[in-house]
């Protein structure tokens, strides 16, 4: 049996230089690869708060595909929202933060095309720009570095509230961010907002185990581990078929290293020397939460893709 390989990508600012060597950046989906892989690029560098990275990785523009399951889980980095679309070739892993921002953009979409999601065919890029004030001029944080604004797009593909819309819509139910101070930092707390779009994505979930290429990867998810009663979780009737779906279609898959050339769908996959997918040490188990960092109940975090404390009210 020939499995699908899966892919996995995060979005990424990435810099590109033109012919005069003048530096610009630009939003690109990033998967890591195996040294020597064609096109490949070595990533390597260190932050202020003493992190160091080196790999090497491919870039792409967009994936695209079919909409199969989409998840929030539990992570050491923090909620993390995960997509998985599938095309022709592969199987895209799409792994974001879990911010309110990229969770109402993202489910703001999935809810403009109802019952369209199981068949439409998504293309999905990562846009990125420098934040800018009243004046035009770029934001800067407390060390003077420019503030980016960050967005996942999804091309003629229509959503469920505008602008207008949404901000009525959120007045009426109780939705609305607003400023408080914690710890002697004005921060805003969006928790109400956050909670409306998780239930939105158990929305979502639901409807699409109902259709025939339901791909329901969810170890260490948030809404599909453990029924808790609400609407932010499946019932417990629903994990179980979560569960055995997912039994059945894992051998079909195999998350590995990447290639590819110019898009997504280029990329060819090959695993490491002695991966075997049925072994707990390589593939995790999905409903295996015990490792996963507690999932914020009350998440009042000022993201980075956030307002700042000094913004207007981000509507």
């Amino acid at each position: 049996m020939q499995q699908k390989q899966v892919i996995q990508w995060k979005p990424t600012r990435a810099e590109i230089k033109d012919k005069a060597g003048k530096t610009s950046y630009v939003g690109k989906f990033r998967t890591k690869v195996q040294e020597g892989t064609p096109g490949a690029v070595r990533q390597f560098g260190s932050n202020a708060a003493g992190r160091s990275w080196d790999y090497w990785a491919q870039d792409v523009d967009s994936v695209a595909g079919q909409c199969r399951w989409i998840d929030v889980r539990s992570s050491d980095f923090g909620p993390m929202i995960v997509l998985f679309i599938e095309s022709q070739k592969a199987l895209h892993q799409i792994t974001v933060p879990y911010d309110v921002n990229n969770i109402h953009t993202i489910m703001n979409h999935f809810l403009g095309l109802g019952k369209e999601l199981e068949v439409a065919y998504l293309n999905i890029s990562y846009w990125v720009r420098k934040k800018l004030d009243a004046q035009k001029n770029p934001k800067l944080d407390k060390d003077g570095n420019v503030l980016w604004a960050r967005d996942l797009s999804f091309r003629d593909v229509p959503v469920k509230w505008d602008f207008e819309a949404w901000k009525a819509f959120a007045e009426k139910n109780e939705l609305q961010w607003f400023q408080e101070t914690r710890a002697g930092k004005k921060v805003w707390n969006f928790e109400a907002e956050l909670n409306f779009w998780l239930a939105q994505v158990v929305r979502v979930q639901r409807f699409l185990l109902t259709t025939e290429k339901c791909l329901p990867f969810c170890w260490n998810s948030v809404t599909a581990s453990a029924a808790d009663g609400t609407e932010l979780t499946l019932t417990a009737d629903e994990i179980a078929t979560v569960a055995a779906i997912y039994e059945g279609v894992k051998p079909l898959y195999h998350f590995g290293f990447g290639r590819n050339e110019v898009s997504a769908d280029d990329a060819i996959l090959t695993p490491p020397a002695g991966y075997d997918p049925n072994n707990a040490q390589h593939a995790a188990n999905p409903f295996d939460t015990s490792g996963g960092v507690p999932f914020p109940t009350t998440n009042l975090t000022d993201y980075e893709t956030a307002a700042q404390p000094d913004d207007e009210m981000p509507f």
